[in-house]
């Protein structure tokens, strides 16, 4: 059972020049607090890879895809910690959030899949519609402004595959 972003590790399975196929342990760093919440880069590709040889590789800092680009990442949001999250402290690019005065409704340019594994988590829509998604829920989210809201006693993970997209300004 996944109750912490450290019970996650990634096993890469790659294929070295000379044509031989091995394992590859990668051990993620995780950034935020316990108490806001906290956030793990897992792996990254940057456009389309090429397999064997560009396969991607462990984020070395905490951003957005580009277009076409993909980011692998896990979420933890501590119990009650609803309306914690400031997105607007964010300086990537990528991500934006909305002037309607929640500090955690924000959107960004990707494609996400988003899969609960552990908690609930209640995620907000500008108007105030709400879904609570449960371990395997699975989120599908197309630059929506949205804000989590973890307003249960038990702490929520989920994994997220973000896909860079282009935005129509």
């Amino acid at each position: 059972m996944i109750t912490s972003l450290k019970d996650i590790h990634v096993v890469v399975g790659r294929t070295d020049p000379d044509g031989s196929s091995r394992f590859e342990d990668i051990e993620p760093s995780i950034v935020g607090s316990e108490e806001f919440g906290e956030t793990t880069w897992l792996w990254q590709t940057e456009g389309v890879p090429t397999v064997p040889d560009d396969v991607g590789s462990l984020p070395e800092q905490m951003k957005f895809p580009e277009v076409a680009g993909t980011r692998v990442g896990a979420v933890c949001f501590p119990g009650r910690s609803a309306g914690k999250l400031r997105v607007r402290t964010s300086t990537d690019p990528k991500m934006h959030h909305t002037e309607d005065g929640d500090p955690g409704m924000h959107w960004t340019e990707s494609v996400d899949y988003e899969f609960i594994l552990s908690g609930k988590i209640d995620l907000e829509l500008p108007g105030g519609e709400v879904r609570t998604l449960r371990p395997g829920s699975c989120l599908v989210m197309a630059g929506a402004p949205h804000a989590w809201k973890n307003r249960y006693d038990e702490p929520c993970i989920y994994v997220a595959v973000l896909v860079g997209a282009r935005y129509r300004r």
